[in-house]
């Protein structure tokens, strides 16, 4: 992860954008997908058994969720980082790199956001199958079957927190800014400036 935050250092450097793919694959790294999939488990109180983790639907399910967050992060932040001359953003590595008009770029990332959504809710029934499939009538199985729907139920839970946070914080109000590129809580006191 350390080593995706130094890519993202040398393209803000260099200016440069990186290409679509390029970008979703650092965007897993720098958004952290797994770790945050990862912390899932202690909320469903047990670590989940590698057979569990690495299963298909299970492992797709928490992907879904967290691409949601990120792509929908990218839609609401793209004013802003436009404004700020960011380079790591799906909409502007689309606009740069596949030749969109900006409103076609907000598309494809609003496609993209809205098939996590539709694909989880596919996906979320086989995850329900699998914990009661662990849920085999043993106290562990029982045990273990809850987690999996906790945890599920948190990565669902993660497309409501991040709609909402992204449609409350201030920090995407872009239009209320002094600054489109600089939210209004962020300053340079540190270096001197009041």
């Amino acid at each position: 992860m350390i080593e995706a935050y130094d890519r993202e250092f040398r393209n803000r450097v260099a200016g440069r954008v990186p290409e679509v793919e390029e970008y979703l694959a650092l965007r897993r790294l720098t958004f952290a997908h797994w770790i945050w999939t990862d912390l899932l488990e202690p909320s469903a109180g047990r670590e989940l058994p590698d057979p569990v983790r690495k299963h298909p639907a299970y492992r797709r399910a928490a992907l879904l969720s967290q691409e949601f967050a990120a792509w929908y992060n990218d839609l609401c932040s793209l004013p802003k980082e436009i404004a700020g001359d960011e380079v790591h953003n799906l909409g502007i590595s689309l606009v740069t790199h596949e030749g969109m008009a900006l409103e076609e770029a907000v598309e494809d990332v609003r496609r993209r956001v809205e098939e996590c959504i539709s694909e989880f809710l596919v996906v979320e029934k086989d995850v329900l199958e699998l914990a009661d499939r662990l849920a085999d009538g043993t106290v562990p199985g029982k045990e273990l079957g809850a987690a999996v729907r906790a945890c599920l139920a948190n990565m669902r839970n993660w497309f409501s927190s991040v709609y909402w946070f992204h449609h409350e914080s201030g920090r995407y109000t872009v239009d209320d800014w002094d600054d489109r590129s600089t939210p209004p809580y962020v300053n340079n006191e540190a270096a001197g400036e009041k």
